[in-house]
């Protein structure tokens, strides 16, 4: 268990902690101070801190630094430092469930389920049905606020012991829109191959750029469209496209196939702490972002080359001011 590693330093007095034991020490934060600070003096431990990667496995050492990329932390065990990616790590918490930081993923996926009812299971490992669920940001203690339709009143979850969420089915709208999305992309990715083929067999020869060519490609894209709509005489279309079954078998299918890869390896489910160092999660937690991606690939090409123009520059003007 993560937090029995904690321990494992007295090992002189024999006493040995489960996860369990801790998560109900915690509740009781005055208790657990005392306790720490009393056992700490008489045997010289360190505060030890977990950190959580994104793909479930846990370091416990203590965290050193965070910078803008990295973390550093030294392991309990070794005594080595290491340093990982910021994008690797899922967040870092302390003895005294102080949260030291939390990634872009885990708040990015927190926001998302926060939108679902659906099911809450602890690393004690019982299960709680919600009708809506929020989580507190706090950095200290923080907890997860569940209504139920067995009480009015919030049930309170102290963060740290949550292992998973699973949203409801719910949470399928988003295949749906995947599905009407990736498959009006490939509607129109076969509808400008056609364009280019029509275009290419009417081409004249006169130029891409001429008058000539650009009514062969107007033609051609009207072609392309009339090959995928419905027989219309209102239109002056007296029979149906060719590839008019085809494109309205796409939209189905593709929606099917989002929401059974999504059943499949089911993505409706965020975990979030695991119970053992060695265990990681059934699925990666790691958040693409393409604003995140974008911004670290323009940071790297920018700050090389801001600096290589601010040192010209401040060249350019030690000599016009030594001349």
């Amino acid at each position: 268990m993560i937090l029995k590693i904690f321990f494992s330093r007295i090992g002189k007095s024999n006493l040995t902690y489960s996860i369990k034991q801790i998560i109900i020490l915690r509740k009781n934060r005055t208790k657990l101070v005392v306790f720490l600070i009393f056992l700490f003096s008489a045997i010289g431990a360190e505060v030890q801190d977990v950190v959580i990667f994104t793909n479930g496995n846990a370091a416990i050492g203590r965290v050193i630094s965070i910078t803008n990329d990295s973390l550093f932390y030294r392991d309990s065990h070794t005594n080595v430092q290491h340093s990982v990616t910021l994008k690797s790590v899922y967040y870092a918490y302390n003895h005294f469930g102080k949260i030291l930081f939390n990634s872009r993923s885990l708040l990015d996926r927190l926001n998302y389920i926060e939108r679902y009812s659906g099911l809450l299971g602890t690393v004690q490992g019982d299960t709680v049905h919600f009708n809506t669920i929020s989580f507190d940001r706090r950095m200290t203690n923080p907890m997860v606020f569940l209504t139920t339709s067995d009480s009015t009143q919030p049930v309170k979850i102290p963060f740290l012991e949550v292992e998973f969420v699973r949203m409801s089915a719910e949470r399928f709208d988003v295949s749906v829109k995947r599905g009407c999305y990736s498959s009006c992309g490939l509607i129109l990715a076969l509808s400008g191959l056609r364009t280019m083929k029509y275009f290419k067999d009417d081409y004249t020869g006169e130029g891409l750029f001429s008058g000539s060519s650009l009514t062969t490609i107007t033609t051609s894209a009207l072609k392309s469209i009339t090959d995928i709509l419905p027989a219309a005489s209102f239109l002056g279309m007296a029979e149906t496209g060719n590839s008019f079954h085809f494109t309205t078998m796409i939209i189905p299918m593709s929606t099917m196939a989002w929401m059974a890869n999504d059943w499949y390896f089911d993505r409706r489910t965020v975990y979030i702490n695991p119970i053992k160092t060695n265990q990681p999660f059934p699925e990666e937690m790691f958040l693409f972002s393409l604003k995140e991606w974008s911004n670290t690939n323009f940071r790297r090409a920018w700050v090389p080359l801001s600096r290589s123009i601010l040192n010209r520059i401040y060249k350019i003007r030690q000599a016009i001011w030594k001349g």
